[in-house]
């Protein structure tokens, strides 16, 4: 059997470096006191030889690499199977893990998203500012023309060009760097709680250093694509350009239609990353957990080693269950040795045929253990879907009884259905003696246990009364009590700690509060990847309909003597906003389809953002419609400027 956490955090460290080193990081959650490990005074223990609840941090010589010390180490566990048969058997080599990849290996599909969000987010801001530059040396070109017809050098125009384009990208990144600290200093207080160390997240040398060098890259684009365009254009081209108060060169045109197009691009694959998310965070909520967090309250009790044998445990936890049960508002109150959705993993090997021989379980398939009193399942809200629960007749002497989750009986008992299951009998192995069998009474609804997604585990419940004397340390150390009814999580840590405290003054309550905690506490990093994403997602969004607008507006400015002949020749007010909204159309549709085959492209990234879930490819074809009827949007007040352009316009300029 085995109990590890699944979830870490930063520990609490003491003030003294003299115990230890400041900011070491723990792969534990919620650690508070550290204390020295002793050796274990439990006989049972002893007599088995049996550590393997613990965990080592270590580490690595100069020059070992990490497969070295996997080898090493596996020598060692073989010397160990030789000793401890039955212990070791299933440990057949160790493997050695980065502490650094422990802490936040979950977190790092989370981290590469954001990270490839900023970056779509900084292109399309980018973008956007090159097209503002260059529609802004549109209208000096002929200024920069008629100065290098004059005899200016093209030096002098690159250091007039630098020295504007560095004073943008300096005042962009001092206002970074401001909101940069300021999201930092607030960072604990919006941050999920999984997230390790986010307290220690600081700005150093490496990050200014990478704003530095981001913004000397916009500030060389922002001076080598506005020159190309003007030493290119002879004066003469230049002259003629603005006696027709033209558009400028027709490559200049074209480029800065590109820009645009890129940026409703850019905009359309955070748009269609933001949808997948929103659809896949509505798909988790709406997964049946196994039990109704709603009105449900927990608390996790731990008691002195006093509590030696089964009987100890077993009268405790009566004692508990009419305490709370006697508490004006609880209808229910039971108890589990590990709570759904609490992080904890506790499985044991378990033979479906009832045949298992010898004690030989190394290929046998795993399922979670839980210990349960009979009034859990209705305190938790699960139902029972075949047979019966635990009931006070099941107790020491009498045949040992388990209940088995649907994905068990169906995968590994029944043979058409789930009744099939109630009745048989298994094989667990919960000792270090041997294979405990026990007669199926009940099958109940699948438990989500340590996650939302993914298929169903293999569960299987056993009553408290019932456990082997193997089981006693863990449930002495693990005890999740749940209580139903219409109380305040205040009153219910009150309540829980006094009707604990009255029966055993050495009993420990901690992480009292609602059922519904651990499941927002797994959705949180998913919910965090969600508003960041969509953040980005609208501020591209609103990056590209103001690049699209600026440009437009400019192309009508420009053309006012062409449309104000248009209208002196007989074009229509309408005639003309479906000319302006034909360009703005134009630019949208190639953007669209330009970014859903970007979003095409990065379909392999898909798993980092949301897992093994299918995408929903009606909600990318939304997001992109509604992308292009925001940008046609866009265009609606420039062509509305335009038909109003009088035609005598024509014969004014």
């Amino acid at each position: 059997m085995s109990l590890a956490g699944r979830s870490a955090s930063t520990a609490r460290q003491p003030s003294s470096s003299a115990c230890f080193r400041a900011q070491f990081p723990f792969p534990l959650r919620d650690v508070d006191v550290i204390v020295p490990l002793v050796p274990d005074r439990d006989p049972l223990r002893q007599a088995r030889g049996s550590t393997n609840f613990l965990r080592f941090i270590g580490r690595l010589s100069p020059g070992v690499t990490e497969s070295q010390a996997a080898e090493e180490l596996s020598a060692i566990c073989a010397r160990l199977r030789g000793e401890f048969p039955i212990e070791y058997a299933r440990k057949q080599r160790v493997s050695v893990t980065p502490l650094a990849e422990v802490i936040a290996g979950d977190l790092r599909p989370m981290l590469l998203v954001l990270l490839l969000s900023v970056a779509v987010l900084l292109t399309a801001a980018l973008s956007n500012l090159l097209g503002l530059v260059l529609v802004r040396t549109n209208g000096r070109h002929v200024e920069m023309s008629v100065r290098m017809a004059m005899g200016a050098s093209r030096s002098r125009l690159v250091r007039q060009l630098a020295v504007e384009a560095l004073l943008i990208t300096t005042m962009a990144g001092v206002i970074g760097l401001g909101l940069s600290r300021l999201a930092i200093s607030s960072a604990p207080a919006w941050a999920p709680a999984s997230v390790p160390r986010v307290g220690e997240i600081d700005l150093g040398l490496p990050e200014l250093a990478c704003v530095a060098a981001l913004a000397g890259i916009a500030a060389l684009l922002l001076t080598v694509v506005p020159l190309g365009f003007v030493v290119r254009m002879h004066v003469r081209d230049a002259l003629r350009s603005e006696s027709r108060a033209g558009s400028g060169d027709r490559r200049h045109y074209r480029f800065r239609d590109g820009l645009v197009a890129a940026e409703i691009a850019l905009a359309l694959v955070l748009l269609v990353a933001a949808s997948q998310l929103v659809h896949e965070f509505g798909r988790l909520q709406r997964v049946n957990p196994g039990f109704d967090p709603d009105g449900a309250l927990e608390a996790r009790v731990s008691l002195p080693s006093t509590y030696r044998l089964p009987a100890d445990l077993s009268r405790f936890g009566d004692r508990l269950t009419d305490a709370l049960t006697a508490i004006p508002g609880v209808h229910d109150a039971g108890l589990i040795s590990v709570a759904p959705m609490s992080g904890l993993l506790s499985s044991v090997p378990f033979d479906a045929t009832g045949a298992s021989a010898g004690g030989d379980f190394r290929k046998l398939p795993l399922a979670n253990l839980r210990v349960i009193t009979p009034g859990y399942l209705a305190a938790a809200g699960t139902k029972i879907i075949r047979g019966r629960g635990f009931t006070d007749r099941d107790r020491d002497g009498t045949t040992n009884v388990a209940l088995v989750s649907e994905a068990l009986a169906r995968q590994w008992i029944a043979t058409s259905e789930v009744t099939s299951g109630v009745g048989r009998r298994i094989d667990i192995f919960d000792n270090n003696t041997g294979p405990v069998r026990v007669e199926i009474v009940g099958v109940v609804e699948n438990v989500r246990q340590l996650s939302m997604s993914g298929p169903a585990a293999a569960d299987v419940y056993i009553p408290l009364a019932q456990i082997h004397p193997d089981l006693v340390t863990l449930l002495r150390n693990n005890q999740f009590w749940m209580v139903r009814g219409n109380l305040t999580p205040e009153l219910f840590a009150t309540s829980v700690t006094q009707a604990v405290r009255a029966i055993d003054r050495d009993a420990a309550v901690s992480s009292i509060g609602p059922m519904r905690q651990d499941i927002q506490a797994w959705l949180a990093p998913r919910r965090f990847s969600l508003a960041m994403v969509s953040g980005f997602a609208l501020t591209a969004v609103v990056l590209a309909v103001s690049g699209l607008y600026g440009l437009v507006a400019f192309v009508v400015s420009q053309r006012r003597r062409e449309i104000g002949l248009r209208m002196a020749l007989g074009a229509s007010a309408t005639d003309i906003r479906w000319m302006v909204l034909g360009n703005a159309a134009r630019l949208g549709a190639l953007g669209v389809v330009v970014g859903i085959g970007l979003a095409v492209g990065a379909w392999p990234l898909k798993s980092w953002l949301i897992g093994d879930a299918p995408i929903d490819v009606a909600l990318a074809v939304l997001a992109a419609a509604v992308l292009f009827v925001v940008v046609i949007g866009a265009g609606a007040l420039p062509a509305h400027r335009a038909s109003r352009i009088p035609p005598t316009v024509a014969l004014g300029e």
